[in-house]
């Protein structure tokens, strides 16, 4: 037989213990709370990386897109200067003083426009040949010049930015 003495012993261990285990639900509770609130905040997050990834995808396409309609007006204002060198080559031949320096004068304001806007001209004439900014369509004998020296420009090159939009046509010495 247990004495008085055990008995509350064993009632207050008991009371101990089912103080214990309903601490232990009430932080059980306040866990699974917390779960659930964390659980929805991943899943929140998770739905808001998912959005800002479909709008940064949009937003480098509509980038590279613009980028790309940015070379093709370029291209086509190399078009232009094309025909104003085509142009000037006419001129040359009328042998005419008030075209030529009217010329002249547009073509350095177009110069100066496009420079403004990091279109360059490929240097290439008196230049020794560089694949990465010329295209060779022709090779000539000149014992005078340097081996794959630019002796002649067929089409000129441009770049835009360091970047080759289009290279230079060129004829090189052998």
């Amino acid at each position: 037989m247990l004495s008085e003495g055990e008995d509350v012993k064993k009632e207050c261990n008991m009371d101990d213990l089912i103080q214990v285990i309903m601490n232990m639900k009430s932080d059980l509770r306040i866990i699974n709370k917390n779960s659930k609130k964390s659980i929805m905040s991943i899943e929140s997050l998770k739905e808001d990386l998912n959005k800002n990834n479909k709008e940064n995808f949009k937003l480098k396409k509509e980038i590279e897109e613009r980028k790309s309609n940015e070379i093709k007006i370029y291209k086509k204002m190399i078009l232009i200067l094309d025909q104003i060198d085509s142009f000037e080559k006419i001129i040359a031949d009328l042998d005419n003083e008030q075209f030529s320096y009217s010329l002249d004068i547009m073509k350095k304001i177009i110069s100066k426009e496009i420079s403004e806007i990091n279109l360059v001209e490929i240097k290439s004439m008196g230049e020794l040949f560089n694949p990465e900014l010329h295209k060779c369509v022709a090779v000539e004998e000149d014992i005078l010049k340097e081996s794959k020296e630019i002796i002649g420009v067929i089409e000129k090159g441009y770049m835009l930015g360091g970047k080759v939009i289009r290279p230079a046509s060129v004829i090189i010495a052998r």
